[in-house]
């Protein structure tokens, strides 16, 4: 479970679905096509993945997020993971910005 204070979960989120699939940095880095360096810090939340590379990362360790004990489920029932991966870029970030706000939301309503 992801409960970080400042709100940067994503690379406690990316350490523990590697660990939950087994795998090295090394290992998730050649399923994502990324440098051992990218996991690394994503890892330490010098950087975030993509929109994309976060939703490949979920969909190869089947590690579900969770923040104050929510888990997560895909909040867009009727939009594909498939479809937001076609996404230009520009749209990818839109999503992404979407994304993040959303959780944030989430998680400031369950500390309440």
């Amino acid at each position: 479970m992801i409960s970080d204070s400042d709100g940067d979960w994503i690379g406690p989120w990316v350490r523990s679905a590697r660990a939950h699939k087994g795998w090295t940095q090394e290992a998730l880095a050649f399923e994502l096509g990324v440098s051992k360096a990218n996991v690394s810090h994503w890892e330490r939340s010098n950087h975030q993945p993509s929109i994309e590379q976060f939703l490949t990362i979920w969909r190869l360790t089947g590690y579900t997020p969770q923040i104050e004990g929510l888990p997560l489920t895909w909040p867009f029932p009727n939009v594909s993971t498939a479809e937001i991966a076609s996404l230009t870029p520009a749209q990818q970030r839109g999503v992404e910005l979407g994304l993040i706000a959303s959780l944030a939301a989430v998680k400031s309503f369950a500390g309440r």
